[in-house]
């Protein structure tokens, strides 16, 4: 298992508010995140802490992959409201 942390940042004017996901699209294949709490259009997600992030505040979350056969792992991070 191999684990890290991720801070996200609401860089807009506007807060952004309700169920919060963190999700890690283009995620490495071979790779697992073994603390999604659910996926949306094939990538998994991350639930934030917090209902809400006012402009320029930040949230950290952990993330813990699966990765047996050792690879690089990358991600494109996405934050969204669960309102796709």
């Amino acid at each position: 298992m191999i684990g890290g942390t991720v801070t996200l940042t609401n860089m807009s004017n506007a807060a952004i508010s309700g169920t919060l996901l963190f999700r890690l699209d283009a995620l490495t294949t071979g790779v697992t995140l073994a603390n999604a709490t659910g996926m949306q259009n094939g990538a998994p997600t991350i639930t934030l802490p917090t209902s809400s992030l006012a402009p320029g505040e930040s949230v950290t979350v952990t993330t813990s992959f699966q990765n047996a056969n050792r690879l690089l792992i990358s991600y494109t991070p996405t934050l969204f409201d669960g309102k796709l």
